[in-house]
């Protein structure tokens, strides 16, 4: 069957405006002062502060949303705590309908490879943990493969009914592979035994 790419276009740019009203403009801010997910955040990469101190504050930043949007749409999620609060029925009904599909179908962080490159910012990936294909939309990839060759890439991505978006940072490694995550991730958690775990953490 041969893939509608405008069509699947049109619906991945509809979705971008309603993450951005929905999620930048109301659900980071919500979840960073109703669960404390700042504080958090900074207690636990307080011991990489040797790296993170060479980080630029906007990139800090992106990392902040990154981390809130993951623990707000990760299976069992935040997200289920918030959806009945009464702050969240002043969203208009769209941008609800679009947070309980989220709820539905969670977000997740992929290492994954790209196979193909079909049409402008779609790509054919597979994700190097788990060996799952799936289609991903995003500008931004495209944009930085323009730049940088790469080998792997690093991305949390949110099914919109049609393929996986991502949002956040758009992570490129250009020599960096499997086993080299195995063994970064290990030196941080010597009890990591397989993908399941490494990816938890």
């Amino acid at each position: 069957m041969m893939l509608q790419f405008d069509q699947i276009k049109g619906h991945c740019e509809k979705n971008k405006i309603l993450s951005k009203k929905a999620i930048d403009e109301f659900i980071i801010p919500y979840a960073a002062d109703k669960a404390r997910l700042v504080p958090e955040m900074e207690a636990s990469i307080r011991k990489y502060k040797n790296a993170t101190r060479e980080l630029q504050q906007a990139h800090l930043n992106f990392f902040k949303s990154e981390y809130i949007a993951h623990r707000v749409f990760k299976k069992d999620g935040l997200i289920h705590k918030f959806l009945n609060h009464s702050a969240f029925q002043i969203l208009p009904k769209e941008q609800m309908e679009y947070l309980r599909f989220n709820a539905e179908n969670p977000w997740r962080f992929s290492f994954a490879q790209v196979s193909s490159n079909p049409e402008d910012s779609f790509f054919k990936m597979e994700d190097v943990m788990t060996c799952e294909d799936y289609l991903l939309y995003s500008p931004g990839l495209q944009d930085t493969l323009k730049k940088h060759q790469t080998r792997l890439w690093f991305n949390l991505i949110a099914f919109n009914g049609q393929c996986w978006q991502t949002f956040g940072l758009i992570i490129p490694f250009t020599a960096f592979s499997t086993d080299d995550i195995f063994f970064f991730a290990t030196e941080l958690n010597p009890k990591i035994m397989d993908e399941d775990m490494l990816m938890d953490e």
